[in-house]
């Protein structure tokens, strides 16, 4: 690509790190109709969620009488990196770490697999070919102390601007000193649940694909035993008690399940995911100026 284009946007750190596309040619060649069509379906769901307009630079005073008055100001982020590891290969998790992104307009987003020594895994590849995400990037040697992947944020931040990184990986891609470094890191490791009481039709091997990287437990008589899940002993309440990341339950009860749950799925969002915190005030970098009574901020350039 030239270096006129968007090799210019992303840290030499990245050069010679973009993933080739014959791993996206082989994804698509590779992967059943029926799956590419579960994608699209996940990737149409998260375009009506979050409709696709985008952020905007706002600026507005309130005051306060006597106790003064803020100017406030917020931006749009200018970028947006979506960090996996060798472990994680959902390709539902990672639809929905991107689209929101992409929904803000955030105008510069790429993924990036950092650490790992693997092959891509293809879902994950063909999730972001049918998501339109160009910027893509393997990196199984970048430095696992930090040192490096902080200096990647620092260069992003002093060329582009502020910017968020959404990290998926099981350990924290930052160091916690990082502090200049906004991250969306959600809760991962808890594995998922899924109550199957008679009557109820998953679709087990749906769930299997979307999420091979978690273990799906399943409480109730409704498992067939397809491979992919595991039969738990007990009943919805049992399963709601496991502190689950995300659970699948049947839609009457899924208010119930959502007092305990950051994320319910019913039947029928086996494909899908999505991430709460993700709002599109994620994506926004806002400042305030403080100002005495007797000042103006319309003029705060004024002596």
């Amino acid at each position: 690509m030239d270096d006129t284009g968007t090799e210019r946007i992303w840290p030499a750190l990245l050069g010679g790190r973009r993933l080739d596309d014959g791993v996206f040619a082989q994804a698509y060649a590779s992967i059943s109709p029926t799956r590419r069509a579960l994608l699209k379906s996940c990737i149409a769901s998260l375009y009506a969620m979050r409709p696709g307009t985008a952020v905007r630079d706002r600026q507005s005073v309130d005051g306060y009488g006597p106790a003064g008055s803020v100017l406030f100001r917020q931006a749009p982020l200018a970028w947006t990196l979506v960090v996996t590891d060798g472990a994680f290969a959902s390709p539902a998790r990672l639809l929905a770490a991107c689209l929101p992104a992409l929904c803000a307009r955030i105008p510069h987003v790429a993924v990036l697999r950092a650490g790992a020594g693997s092959p891509w895994p293809l879902p994950l590849a063909l999730a972001l070919e049918l998501a339109g995400v160009e910027d893509v990037f393997d990196a199984p040697g970048l430095d696992a102390t930090g040192s490096e992947r902080e200096a990647l944020c620092a260069d992003l931040r002093n060329r582009l601007g502020p910017g968020l990184v959404v990290d998926l990986g099981a350990k924290p891609f930052l160091s916690p000193g990082d502090a200049a470094q906004d991250v969306f890191r959600p809760g991962a490791g808890r594995g998922l649940g899924a109550y199957a009481p008679e009557g109820t039709h998953w679709d087990f091997e749906t769930l299997a694909f979307a999420h091979p990287d978690r273990p799906i437990e399943v409480y109730g008589p409704g498992y067939d035993g397809r491979p992919g899940c595991a039969a738990m002993p007990g009943g919805f309440e049992d399963m709601l008690a496991k502190g689950y990341e995300a659970v699948y339950a049947p839609a009457p009860l899924a208010a119930k399940a959502l007092r305990r749950v950051p994320l319910v799925l019913t039947p029928g969002r086996e494909a899908f995911w999505f991430w709460p915190g993700l709002v599109p005030e994620r994506f926004l970098d806002r400042r305030a100026a403080l100002f005495d009574a007797n000042v103006s901020p319309e003029d705060p350039e004024r002596p």
